[in-house]
């Protein structure tokens, strides 16, 4: 289950590195929340699956986009906060 977990995030990745809420690449809108959850879901698939590579390249192409990304956003700061908390 580990895989297809991580499967699924690496394929809905966007371009540019970040999640939407919807799997539609043609929208291409980034979400804060949406990023951070894959980010999480892919570290944690990879604690419980000992066959993962890491770091994984779609974590590191997510994470040079969450770096800079502005927290000042007004729905879901919150829960992005705790998320970047969990990730480290």
């Amino acid at each position: 289950v580990w895989l297809q977990v991580r499967a699924m995030y690496r394929d809905t990745q966007l371009k540019d590195g970040a999640w939407a809420y919807y799997d539609n690449p043609a929208d291409g809108r980034a979400s804060l929340s949406m990023t951070t959850a894959a980010l999480l879901g892919l570290t944690v698939s990879a604690e419980y699956d000992t066959d993962a590579k890491k770091p994984d390249p779609a974590v590191e192409r997510g994470m040079k986009l969450l770096v800079p990304w502005d927290f000042e956003g007004p729905k879901s700061t919150f829960y992005s906060l705790f998320t970047v908390a969990e990730l480290g």
